[in-house]
């Protein structure tokens, strides 16, 4: 009995707002209209939003290309100022070297004159007799001077 009423209702209804369901459908027809329309402006929207991201790719692709050649010119002025800095090690190095050795000979050559100073005569026998020499010319030059003479016995050497 509760299904009967509940039909009747509605044939009731259907029957006094059967006017109005007609009109639902030409409002249904101006709304999917309307839906249509925005649809159509959403995907336009979207369309242009896929073309500035192919445009921002474009460009993010340029710009990594960009940094990839100014990486490559920095590596460049890196291995530039490396050769550089070798070249100013080996001058470096060869003024190191050059002022060793000249020391080296300043050195050596120091140490040559004092050895060649103090060098034994080999014949011996032959600078005791330049030496006597020696002293006999100095002997006979005091025999002439009277005053040289007693300075040299003053000092103790005759």
């Amino acid at each position: 009995m509760r299904q009967t009423k509940i039909w009747i209702i509605a044939i009731v209804a259907l029957f006094f707002f059967r006017d109005h369901l007609w009109a639902s459908d030409d409002i249904l027809k101006s709304t999917t209209q309307t839906i249509s329309s925005e649809t159509r402006l959403v995907l336009e929207q979207i369309n242009f939003l896929r073309e500035d991201m192919n445009i921002l790719r474009e460009d993010m692709n340029t710009l990594r290309e960009d940094m990839n050649t100014l990486r490559e010119d920095m590596n460049k002025r890196f291995e530039q100022v490396d050769k550089r800095f070798e070249q100013v090690d080996k001058r470096f190095e060869f003024i190191q070297n050059l002022l060793i050795t000249l020391l080296g000979i300043i050195i050596g050559g120091v140490f040559y004159s004092i050895i060649r100073d103090r060098k034994i005569p080999k014949d011996m026998d032959q600078f005791i007799d330049r030496l006597r020499k020696t002293e006999l010319m100095i002997k006979e030059m005091l025999t002439k001077d009277p005053d040289l003479m007693e300075h040299f016995k003053k000092i103790g050497l005759l």
